[in-house]
């Protein structure tokens, strides 16, 4: 698909049945977390990945999918297949992700943390030596 307007992204994510997080394992990569793991826990879906650090950290944190440390495009297909026929384990994900989202990973709560930074950094007199 062409470019997709951030207003239209939560559209396409409700249609699908499963994310993926499918980037080389670089150093960059493992070092970051991807957006894309917080707008497929939003929508409910579970989620393949590649095993980078703090991916892995929050998709196990949740339970709401299975990181891999390298996968082959055959090997993806046939975990997706897996995936896709066990309708217990991506009712079970979804609900784990849907939970997460709307009581501890979302703006909500985060933009308190945000909040009570900013704060301590204001209200706190800086040393000049």
């Amino acid at each position: 698909t062409d470019k997709i307007m951030p207003d239209e992204v939560y559209g396409y994510l409700h249609s699908a049945d499963i994310g993926i997080v499918y980037y080389e394992n670089s150093f960059f990569a493992n070092n970051s977390l991807s957006n894309k793991i917080f707008d497929y826990m939003m929508a409910g879906l579970p989620t393949i990945a590649i095993a980078m650090s703090e991916t892995k950290r929050i998709i196990e944190e949740v339970n709401f999918g299975k990181c891999y440390e390298e996968i082959e495009p055959r090997e993806l297909a046939m975990l997706i297949n897996r995936m896709a026929n066990d309708k217990n384990l991506l009712n079970n994900y979804r609900k784990n992700a849907i939970n997460f989202s709307q009581n501890k990973y979302n703006w909500k709560l985060e933009s308190k943390k945000l909040i009570n930074a900013i704060d301590m950094i204001t209200t706190v007199p800086l040393k000049v030596e």
